[in-house]
């Protein structure tokens, strides 16, 4: 490499900063994606367009996702493995378990509580409502951390190899998720993990092209997601050939999501401290949507419903992350 492309070039492509603001936008975002499906307050076409957010907006946590695990193995090889369970999958696992037992405890208190059977028996169709709202992505990043750390920990520590690899356990995820039939977001997203590693590993001819191309890129890919979202929803219905629209539509809108970051995301405090603790808010989301219309007594509008379920997810997200950040601190 010249030196005129090493100081061209900055030393990374995207920024654990970046990806904190990214994730205070996508965390809002997805609430508000779930609460456009629940009223009629937005307006049309915001509404349209939020509303159909959901997938773009998860495949883009599944690309952060990927790019870390990446970045943190290619900068620590097998080392980053030592602490993997300790550092990634608790900090999954705790979250999510205090989630479900928050769920359950407002599902007994409102009547509707499940037994441990049907749980089980709903999980096992692909429907995650009973166990907690929206947790399926859990179960989703779960499985593929835990295929990163096999991949690279057991199998291979090329990296070209274990990206192969880890494609492979990709398609496998989708073939028993579709083969089961498991609702389409279980794996339409999730391509978009693979999408993260890869980007980080190329990162640098990644970083070359966007330097020359990225105005024309940015207008490429925004033409042909217009045109796949204009074929998917008003053509008639094959269901093979709008399966591979609707991948290329998620693999394309991540894709452009993460190009324009170069562009600078402000950074409001607000906006960062969103992104810390964004996995509680997507945690924590279902409850207040659910619960909130659930009392018929309140009788709220959609704008207060809107407004109110925003609040209680944001505030008990900061309740538990810090809940759980003096728990772990006093652990260690």
């Amino acid at each position: 490499m010249s030196n005129r492309d090493s100081i061209a070039l900055p030393r990374e492509t995207l920024s654990k900063e970046t990806f904190q603001l990214l994730k205070g936008l996508l965390a809002v975002g997805i609430v508000l994606d779930h609460l456009a499906q629940r009223t009629n307050w937005i307006f049309s076409p915001l509404d349209t367009i939020l509303s159909n957010s959901g997938a773009p907006i998860v495949s883009c946590f599944f690309f952060i996702s990927g790019y870390g695990l990446t970045a943190s193995f290619l900068s620590k090889k097998r080392g980053y493995f030592d602490k993997f369970f300790s550092n990634r999958i608790l900090k999954i696992l705790i979250p999510f378990f205090c989630a479900i037992v928050l769920f359950q405890l407002f599902a007994y208190c409102n009547g509707d509580g499940h037994n441990i059977t049907s749980i089980i028996g709903c999980l096992s169709r692909g429907d995650e409502t009973y166990v907690l709202p929206y947790s399926w992505y859990v179960f989703a990043i779960l499985y593929f951390y835990i295929a990163f750390y096999c991949v690279f920990n057991y199998v291979t520590e090329n990296v070209t190899k274990g990206l192969i690899c880890l494609f492979f356990v990709s398609v496998l995820y989708i073939g028993i998720t579709s083969a089961l039939e498991f609702k389409v977001q279980w794996y339409g997203s999730t391509f978009a993990f693979n999408i993260g590693t890869i980007w980080k590993y190329k990162e640098e001819t990644i970083m070359r092209f966007l330097h020359k191309k990225r105005v024309v890129f940015v207008f490429f890919l925004s033409m042909l997601l217009l045109c796949l979202l204009k074929y998917y929803h008003f053509m008639p219905s094959k269901p093979l050939l709008l399966t591979l629209v609707y991948k290329f539509e998620i693999i394309f809108s991540t894709t452009l999501i993460v190009t324009l970051c170069y562009l600078r995301i402000p950074n409001l405090p607000f906006l960062a401290y969103l992104g810390t603790i964004s996995y509680e808010i997507y945690l924590l989301q279902g409850i207040p949507m659910r619960y909130l219309r659930k009392e018929e007594s309140l009788s709220l509008s959609d704008g207060t419903y809107i407004f109110l379920s925003l609040l209680f997810t944001i505030l008990s997200a900061a309740i538990l992350h810090r809940l759980l950040a003096i728990k772990m601190k006093r652990i260690k």
